[in-house]
């Protein structure tokens, strides 16, 4: 351990001292190091305060500036939908497509053709979502802002895109297969009716567009039409529409409006 170099009234000369006065030197607060000369070095508290106060208020205003910066920056919104903004219930399976085309014979085996009979049934019940509840926190991070629910019921109001997208398949199919003619459950005003399948067909158009479906379709040769046919009657995997159609029906909003 280095010696302390000091003066006290009983020393006649220290080495720290220029002169031979009687003053002592209190080294309860700073402390003397040996250089490697053999020169005693002080360093002074007051040097090392110099060196550290630009550091600490640099980081004063760090903490400042994201302090005032946290209420003042608005949140982050979204440009865009987002499909997993409310969390939806994903589940993949494999799904059977059953649509089928004989070329050769004309003959459509579908479902929900026009000689399936509970086809409007059918249809209904994939339609039975109305509007869905939104929460404060999930209209926050939309794009765009969107009604409150109506009445006193708390929250803002929804549709999901799917339930519209079958609407307006819905529509189209009734249309076609009614002669062009809408359905009791389809009365409106007459100069709307082709303005509505006009917004419908553009609506699919850029949905199907959107999505820009990339699986391979699977084709088949035909030696008598020298041609390739698409083969519909296939297994791709989905989304489990039943899953999402439960979960969005406790989501359905309470008070509907009167119109």
């Amino acid at each position: 351990m280095y010696p302390f170099y000091s003066r006290t009234k009983e020393a006649a000369w220290s080495p720290l001292m220029a002169d031979d006065s009687d003053d002592s030197i209190d080294i309860s607060n700073d402390s003397f190091l040996i250089s490697k000369h053999n020169k005693p070095t002080r360093i002074s508290s007051m040097n090392r305060l110099r060196h550290a106060l630009p550091w600490a208020l640099h980081g004063m205003l760090i903490c400042t500036y994201l302090a005032l910066g946290t209420r003042l920056i608005k949140p982050i919104v979204p440009e865009c939908f987002d499909d997993q903004l409310l969390k939806p219930p994903i589940i993949w399976e494999q799904h059977h497509f059953s649509s089928s085309v004989d070329i050769e014979r004309g003959i459509v085996n579908d479902t929900f053709g026009s000689s399936h009979p509970n086809m409007d049934e059918d249809w209904e019940a994939s339609l039975d979502v109305g509007v869905i509840r939104v929460t404060d926190e999930e209209m926050s991070r939309m794009p765009t802002e969107t009604a409150h629910l109506y009445g006193s019921e708390e929250g803002y109001a929804g549709i999901l895109e799917v339930f519209h997208q079958l609407h307006c398949l819905n529509r189209l199919r009734s249309r076609f297969q009614n002669n062009h003619t809408v359905t009791q459950h389809q009365i409106e005003h007459p100069h709307m009716e082709h303005a509505h399948d006009m917004h419908c067909f553009s609506y699919l158009w850029q949905t199907v567009k959107c999505h820009a479906d990339v699986s391979v379709m699977s084709l088949e040769y035909n030696d008598k039409q020298k041609a390739f046919n698409a083969r519909f009657d296939v297994v791709k995997q989905c989304r489990n529409f039943d899953v999402i159609h439960e979960w969005a029906k406790g989501r359905e909003s309470k008070n509907k409006p009167p119109g």
